[in-house]
């Protein structure tokens, strides 16, 4: 019975904190989530210091420039080698999917070759290179190519001249060349040339990736701003961490970009949503620590059920502060009850329903029910 009544209790106390979050307003609208598995598009968001949502989506070859060059394309067994003694040669092999593979033959039996690096690859117009997971090669690295020979103008000592030559590839380089790196996502690699929308509540900014210059960096040219106009965007996986430069928006109206972007939010997924809900948005909240409250959902952006399905940014605000003291969630807290509000976008005083989940484990600001596992309540 103790328990009955401390369940009762909480459940009470979830819908205080739910309906308390809906009836705020920040002032913000639109925004959402995005990415997905499309591999002819990549999406990056970051949020403000109010939970305000920058979404950036890429998508591939809009300009028509970016296409790579299929000279540097190398056959099957294939690699371009440079010009070292059998034993401390350098390689690499370029492919048709846009994909490469450094190599050498350190640390292998004669003409075995190991690979330790891999990534992605594009060119421009002005033979021009670019290796977007290595950091050690400059971007948009000049070269020069003939059927047999690859010249490269400031590219890492080892592979400045190179000759086309049959390889035989072995396993990954051991332990004592050099650390492997990044191997590349498995969503879309943006390249020079491809088309970006930026979206920041209402206001659009379209255009152009002007150049990658490496390190998660990408640099936008708006399509309607002056010629030199560009802005940098800094990402660290889907996350946007920095935005600078100056933004035109498709209005022609510019603004400052906000620089560093706060601590990203957690994500709390919701699956198994009655489909009677779909279209419509939520509201997250939760005590945590005492006086501080996790909080998410309308309160920061409208964020929809679709297809039985929310994921919704986490956020922490602290206890004598507001929405706009609020910072990304990203701890590994066991939460005593979470509740999830839906509401009729257009209709948001109308009768609401909520599902209470007890005990959620989250990990890294991230956690995840089924809506049969929670105590659904009608308001």
């Amino acid at each position: 019975m103790k328990n009955v009544f401390k369940l009762i209790g909480i459940i009470a106390l979830a819908a205080v904190i739910g309906f308390s979050l809906a009836t705020c307003d920040n002032g913000t609208g639109g925004g959402g989530g995005g990415g997905g598995g499309n591999p002819t598009s990549a999406t990056y968001t970051g949020y403000d210091s109010a939970g305000k949502a920058y979404k950036l989506v890429i998508s591939k070859n809009a300009q028509g420039n970016s296409e790579r060059d299929s000279r540097l394309v190398n056959a099957d067994n294939e690699a371009w080698v440079n010009d070292q003694p059998v034993g401390h040669r350098d390689g690499i092999i370029f492919k048709a999917d846009g994909t490469f593979q450094e190599i050498d033959d350190y640390s292998h039996p004669l003409e075995i070759w190991g690979h330790y690096q891999t990534g992605s690859w594009t060119t421009s117009g002005d033979n021009r290179l670019t290796l977007l997971n290595d950091p050690r090669w400059p971007a948009a690295c000049p070269y020069t190519v003939t059927s047999t020979t690859l010249t490269f103008v400031g590219s890492p000592g080892a592979l400045t001249n190179t000759t086309k030559m049959a390889v035989t590839l072995g396993g990954p380089r051991s332990a004592a060349g050099p650390a492997a790196g990044n191997p590349g996502r498995a969503a879309y690699a943006p390249q020079s040339g491809d088309a970006y929308e930026l979206t920041y509540g209402t206001l659009i900014s379209t255009g152009f990736v002007y150049e990658i210059p490496g390190g998660g960096e990408i640099i936008l040219k708006p399509s309607n701003a002056a010629n030199t106009a560009t802005f940098t965007v800094t990402f660290s996986g889907s996350g946007i961490t920095s935005i600078t430069g100056t933004i035109t928006w498709s209005t022609g109206v510019t603004d400052p970009a906000p620089g560093n972007l706060p601590i990203p939010p957690g994500t709390f997924t919701l699956t198994g949503i009655p489909a009677q809900h779909n279209g419509k948005i939520v509201n997250f909240g939760g005590p945590l620590n005492g006086s501080d409250v996790l909080s998410g959902g309308s309160l920061f952006d409208s964020i929809l059920i679709s297809n039985g399905r929310v994921d919704i940014p986490v956020w922490v605000i602290p206890g004598n502060g507001s929405i706009y003291n609020a910072v990304g969630y990203n701890g590994n807290d066991t939460v005593e009850a979470i509740t999830i509000t839906i509401l009729d976008p257009d209709n948001p005083s109308s009768k609401t329903t909520s599902v209470l989940f007890m005990s959620v484990k989250f990990s890294n600001g991230g956690a995840s029910r089924s809506w049969n596992a929670g105590y659904v309540v009608e308001m």
